[in-house]
């Protein structure tokens, strides 16, 4: 994965203020224009249950950035297959929310999204990792027990 596209937050805090803006926005601006995807952004709520309120704070913080069609991808939605195949292939920004490491990283395995997500970041996709979501993003997951290999593996 390339850095210059990889961003990570402890929590969902620097998404309000200059920095969302001025880094992730503009390098999603760059990964729309470069790779020629389209203004989509993908929220994976994987190690929050897909829990609708926190997509919603996070879908607040978007109205920051140009203009955007912000995606809830519920990996427990059964049209998750067809979410899948857009994320690989127009994706311009993917959030990994915070939450449960463990759940997540089960959850994103269990339905293939884990390929997926590196998949369209070889392809240009910036993403975002949020707390257990920045966790996800590493090459060896921990919480709790045994570690587990994660998305940079």
């Amino acid at each position: 994965m390339d850095a210059s596209s990889l961003f990570i937050t402890a929590d969902s805090r620097p998404l309000f203020g200059g920095w969302f803006a001025s880094t992730v926005g503009a390098a999603v601006a760059a990964s729309v224009h470069r790779f020629r995807r389209g203004n989509l952004v993908f929220y994976l709520g994987a190690c929050n249950g897909d829990d609708l309120s926190s997509f919603q704070i996070f879908e607040a913080a978007c109205r920051k950035l140009p203009p955007l069609e912000v995606r809830h991808l519920r990996v427990s939605a059964p049209a998750v297959a067809d979410d899948m195949a857009r994320l690989e292939d127009e994706a311009a920004l993917i959030v990994l929310a915070g939450s449960d490491v463990r759940r997540g990283w089960q959850a994103m395995c269990s339905c293939g999204l884990d390929s997926a997500v590196r998949r369209a970041v070889a392809r240009g996709a910036v993403l975002l990792g949020v707390s257990a979501g920045a966790v996800l993003m590493g090459s060896v997951g921990h919480e709790g027990g045994e570690p587990f290999a994660a998305l940079g593996r």
